[in-house]
C-alpha cells in the first residue's frame, strides 16, 4: 500500500481485493485461490490490518479504470465471438452443424483470429469435408503459423484425402512446435513405410509414453520392431542340465506373445566346445519351457554351458 500510494494509486482498492479473496474463499469455489495463496491465504484479519494502513496511505488516488477499459476495449468487443467458439467447439461432436453455424458468426465478427479456422477446420474434418477443412486451417496457419494445432489437423486430414508427402510434413512441422503422442505415431508409421526403422522405432517409442489407445498401439508397434531387434531382452534363457543332457529353460517375461524364438546354446564338456540352435514356435507370455539341445554329457564329465536368444518375432 505504501507504493501503491507512492505511485498515485487510490489505497483502499488494497482492502476491496482482499475483501473478494475472502468472499471468494468462503464460497469454496476457486481452486485456484487455495493454489495462488497457499502460504498466505486471504483472511479477515487481513482485510483488517489493510484497513488500519489506511489511516498512514490515505484513498483518494487513481484507480485506473479508465486506462484499463481503454486496454481492454478489444477483448470486451471480441467476448461475445469468443464465447461463440467455445460454444461451437462443445458442439463438434453432438451436433456438427449447429457448431459449423455458431464458429463461422464468431469468424464474421472476429475474422483475425487463427483459433476460429482452426475450430472449423476441425468441425469440417468431424463431418468428413477434409478439403474444406484442409482450406479452413490453412487459413488457421496463415494468421498464425506458431501454433501446432493448426498443422496437426490439416496433416491429419491430408492424411485422409491420401496426400501422405504433405500430411506427413504437416505432422513433423506440428511436433516440431510441441512433440504430442498421436503425431509421433503416425509420423512412426511414415517412417516404417519408408523403411526408416531406427526413425520409427525412436518415434513409436516417444508416443508410447501415453495413455490410452495411442499410447497402447504406439508401444505395440514399437515392441514388434525392437523384439526383432534385440530380443534377449524380452526373453530369459539359461542352462540346465537334466539326466545327462543340457538343456534350455526359455522364459517369456515380456508381457507379449512371441513366436519363431532361437536360441544359440555353447557347452565345453572337458574343454571342448559344442554348439546348437534350438528352436521354439511360439511362447505365449508369462510362460516358460523346457528345450532338449542333444548335448549329452557323462557324470564325471566337467560341464560348462552358456545360452543366448538370437531370433524372435512379435507373436500376434
Amino acid at each position: 500500500m505504501k507504493y501503491m500510494h507512492g505511485a498515485g494509486y487510490d489505497t483502499s482498492a488494497a482492502v476491496t481485493l482482499q475483501e473478494k479473496f475472502v468472499a471468494l474463499a468462503e464460497g469454496r469455489n476457486s481452486s485456484w485461490l487455495a493454489g495462488l495463496f497457499a502460504s498466505h491465504p486471504p483472511s479477515p484479519e487481513r482485510v483488517a490490518n489493510n484497513r488500519a494502513v489506511l489511516a498512514e496511505f490515505p484513498p483518494g488516488g487513481e484507480l485506473g479504470e479508465t486506462r484499463y477499459r481503454a486496454h481492454m476495449a478489444a477483448l470486451f468487443e471480441d467476448l461475445e465471438a469468443y464465447e461463440l467458439a467455445d460454444e461451437a467447439r462443445r458442439n463438434v461432436d453432438r451436433n456438427s452443424v449447429r457448431a459449423l453455424r455458431l464458429i463461422d458468426q464468431a469468424i464474421a465478427q472476429q475474422p483475425r483470429e487463427s483459433l476460429f479456422y482452426g475450430i472449423r477446420g476441425d468441425i469440417l474434418a468431424s463431418q468428413g469435408r477434409h478439403n474444406d477443412a484442409v482450406w479452413s486451417y490453412d487459413d488457421a496457419i496463415e494468421r498464425n503459423p506458431d501454433y501446432f494445432g493448426h498443422y496437426l489437423g490439416r496433416g491429419l486430414s491430408r492424411d485422409t484425402l491420401g496426400d501422405r508427402r504433405m500430411a506427413r510434413a504437416d505432422l513433423a512441422a506440428s511436433n516440431s512446435l510441441l512433440p504430442t503422442p498421436f503425431a509421433s505415431f503416425k509420423l512412426g508409421g511414415y517412417a516404417l513405410a519408408d523403411g526408416q526403422r531406427t526413425e520409427a522405432k525412436r518415434l513409436f517409442e516417444a508416443a508410447s509414453q501415453a495413455s490410452g489407445d495411442v499410447g497402447t498401439a504406439a508401444r505395440t508397434a514399437f515392441v514388434s520392431l525392437d523384439v526383432e531387434d534385440e530380443p534377449w531382452n524380452y526373453l530369459e534363457v539359461k542352462p540346465v542340465f537334466e539326466d545327462g543332457q543340457v538343456a534350455v529353460e526359455v522364459s517369456n517375461t515380456s508381457g507379449y506373445d512371441l513366436m519363431d524364438i532361437v536360441v544359440r546354446v555353447h557347452v565345453e564338456i572337458n574343454g571342448e566346445s559344442f554348439y546348437r540352435r534350438v528352436d521354439l514356435s511360439d511362447l505365449a507370455s508369462g510362460y516358460y519351457d523346457v528345450l532338449e539341445s542333444g548335448i549329452h554329457y557323462r557324470a564325471e564329465d566337467e560341464v560348462k554351458a552358456r545360452t543366448r536368444v538370437l531370433e524372435a518375432a512379435p507373436g500376434w
